[in-house]
């Protein structure tokens, strides 16, 4: 009874979470100007803050808890400012961003740190490119390919996870990935699919695709997504944690959430681009 009873809060402050979150970003991203860009940052830099936080778990050994924090300050700085270069220069920004994350992280090891500089130039380097390039492929969409391309894979990404939970929790019984995500079943999976699918069909009328094709990158981008999540899972165990944080009820970390789209977000600018050659 105790097991259901948590399970349920569990799933009512999921629910509270979502309804409370959801429009605040859907606002933030149909304005499309300053409130969005304050949003793009701010949650760069939770994205940035959360993987220093989970990465230097593994990599930190005795580290003290002021270069742990340190880590993780570095982390929200390189997750905005990685967001926002991407956003607004694209590839270009993504290649400033690659080239300052080089820079910094191996004059600031090799004459602080000098005991592993690589392990940790790699940590430093990995995290502001991981949260800068993703996430922000998510605001150069935005700004480059308009609302509705913006929307495409936060549809998708949310939606199939909504289902693969769902149905997962309800029907699941057999384990997708049990080492990585023990959790996460090939019901649950196969509901995000299907949802995925038919969400990327509906998306095909306003993107110019015909229904197949829609069908078909809502599929994909479904996939995609499962795999950026199961990426950020392989990350965590790895880690020895549960959550990358717990700043959302019932969800865990804004990592948590934002893993699968991530991802989608990095196949819709491939789509759009391909689209619009």
């Amino acid at each position: 009874m105790s097991r259901l009873a948590d399970s349920s809060r569990s799933l009512l402050l999921r629910t509270l979470t979502v309804l409370v979150g959801a429009p605040l970003f859907l606002g933030a991203l149909w304005e499309g100007r300053y409130l969005w860009l304050s949003v793009l940052l701010g949650i760069g830099a939770a994205l940035g803050w959360e993987a220093a936080g989970v990465l230097g778990r593994k990599t930190a050994g005795t580290d003290t808890t002021g270069r742990a924090r340190h880590r993780k300050v570095e982390g929200a700085l390189f997750g905005a400012t990685g967001a926002y270069l991407t956003a607004r220069f694209g590839l270009m920004g993504a290649g400033y961003l690659a080239v300052a994350l080089l820079v910094y992280g191996g004059l600031k090891e090799l004459l602080l740190f000098p005991r592993r500089p690589l392990l940790d130039i790699v940590e430093t380097t990995w995290v502001g490119l991981y949260v800068g390039l993703l996430w922000g492929a998510l605001g150069f969409l935005r700004n480059e390919a308009g609302l509705v391309w913006t929307l495409w894979p936060v549809a998708i990404a949310w939606t199939s996870d909504i289902a693969a939970f769902l149905v997962g929790r309800t029907f699941g019984r057999h384990k997708l990935y049990p080492q990585l995500s023990p959790g996460k079943s090939w019901e649950g999976l196969l509901a995000g699919l299907a949802t995925g699918a038919v969400v990327g069909a509906v998306f095909s009328r306003y993107l110019g695709y015909g229904g197949p094709a829609g069908a078909g990158l809502g599929l994909l981008g479904a996939l995609v997504g499962a795999g950026g999540d199961l990426w950020e899972s392989a990350l965590k165990r790895e880690a020895g944690v549960k959550d990358a944080a717990a700043v959302l009820p019932g969800h865990g970390g804004i990592l948590d959430r934002m893993d699968s789209l991530l991802t989608t977000a990095a196949l819709a600018v491939l789509m759009a681009w391909l689209y619009r050659r």
